[in-house]
């Protein structure tokens, strides 16, 4: 039997997410992050995060910046944004966004534009529904752009 390990795969600009191992018969090249986030849905109750933008970010004061949280489960969890453990007030540069796939999948976006030196610190996403919850931290470092 052949295993084949993608420890890493580039699924947007600055989008990470860890690939399992599959056997030959089962790997499919352009489709493991797919075949991976099926295998994770499938039958599956407690909100669980399957995909995530990374854990550290660095952003320019007065650029965007867009995170990434996807996850699964049924009911289909619901994804809330909090930023130094305290759930986000939306303020005018901020807004999500949120897709609903299927019966028991979301996608939801976080996007600040122009991001400030205040929106540096904790950002936590949170998928959660009556079963459970699952939450990724993503670290953001504010840095001053060069005069």
């Amino acid at each position: 039997m052949n295993l084949y390990l993608v420890k890493l795969a580039l699924v947007a600009a600055l989008m990470y997410v860890c690939i399992e191992e599959c056997t030959a018969k089962t790997y499919k090249p352009g489709r493991a992050l797919q075949d991976r986030i099926h295998k994770l849905c499938k039958g599956q109750h407690p909100a669980k995060l399957v995909s995530s933008s990374v854990w550290a970010q660095t952003f320019y004061i007065g650029d965007k910046i867009k995170v990434m949280c996807y996850a699964c489960g049924r009911p289909r969890p619901k994804i809330t944004w909090y930023n130094d453990n305290e759930e986000i007030i939306f303020k005018p540069n901020m807004r999500v966004t949120e897709w609903w796939i299927k019966k028991n999948k979301v996608k939801s976006y976080l996007e600040i534009d122009p991001a400030t030196e205040a929106n540096g610190g904790e950002y936590m996403c949170r998928a959660s529904n009556r079963n459970g919850y699952d939450q990724k931290f993503i670290s953001m470092t504010a840095l001053y752009p060069n005069v």
